[in-house]
């Protein structure tokens, strides 16, 4: 399988964010610190409600109509608890941004395409009546807690796309940092659950 990780935002929080505050200078005083992160990359929006993004060698965030966005430039696994590191971070020193929703996200394709439609029912006669199937879409959501669901996409077309979206639903800023709390693998460890998935019930290779 194809790891699309930089096709994605791997992280998202939802939130009314304040994009003035994201100048490089805050940035690098209260996120980016030099110890940690002795260089980074700014670029200015296109899009006048979003912040400027930020970009490491291993990770990119910015604001974006109102949502927090991180999109993984490297496929580590240190890079990924640097995201989580920095989304505590930004969380601890913005504590009363009002925020609705966690999204930690992976995306993967498949080595070749396989046939989802032959489980589905009615599709032979829906070929009959219409013609070839083009692209199938199936989504299912599971309820994994309380305020976590998995919604799981299977996308078929010329390529296969296994989609994996864990939506965490939240009331304010803290429950973000209880969510994630001191673990910097949480995203490894969820991704490690998507792999397992697609390895067992859909044989797919590493």
């Amino acid at each position: 399988m194809k790891d699309l990780y930089q096709n994605i935002n791997s992280v998202v929080v939802v939130g009314a964010w304040n994009i003035a505050i994201f100048t490089q200078q805050w940035v690098r005083d209260n996120i980016l610190r030099a110890e940690d992160y002795p260089q980074f990359s700014v670029e200015y929006p296109l899009n006048v409600l979003n912040s400027l993004r930020f970009s490491t060698d291993k990770f990119s965030f910015c604001i974006a109509e109102g949502r927090l966005v991180f999109t993984l430039l490297s496929n580590t696994e240190e890079a990924v608890k640097d995201v989580t590191a920095t989304l505590r971070t930004i969380c601890q020193k913005l504590p009363h941004t009002p925020v609705r929703a966690l999204g930690i996200n992976f995306a993967f394709e498949a080595d070749k395409n396989i046939d989802i439609n032959s489980s589905l029912p009615q599709t032979r006669e829906l070929v009959d009546r219409i013609g070839n199937i083009k692209t199938t879409n199936i989504t299912r959501g599971f309820v994994i807690s309380d305020n976590e669901t998995l919604n799981f996409k299977i996308v078929s077309d010329e390529k296969t796309i296994y989609d994996f979206n864990y939506d965490f639903q939240v009331k304010k800023i803290t429950d973000i940092t209880d969510i994630i709390a001191d673990d910097d693998n949480i995203i490894n460890n969820k991704k490690e659950k998507s792999l397992n998935l697609l390895e067992d019930i859909y044989q797919e290779e590493r």
